[in-house]
């Protein structure tokens, strides 16, 4: 494993435990009834969450020319 590989790791898992903090926020925030705080925390989860899906693209090996993603 290298380096930069482990360092993309931590941030994701930094990451990926933010999505977990906004969808608990926003879970809370529909037991309450709040429409606007439980789509504000749905729209932070998506971001985040999307952010992470382009961190690991960085870890997939390269693919040749025709293979296709897993």
């Amino acid at each position: 494993m290298s380096a930069v590989s482990d360092l993309i790791r931590e941030e994701i898992a930094l990451q990926l435990s933010q999505v977990a903090a906004f969808a608990a926020a926003g879970s809370a925030q529909a037991q309450v009834g709040n429409d606007h705080a439980l789509a504000f925390e749905v729209r932070c989860a998506a971001a985040s969450l999307m952010a992470v899906a382009g961190l690991v693209e960085h870890l997939r090996p390269s693919r040749q020319q025709g293979e296709r993603a897993a």
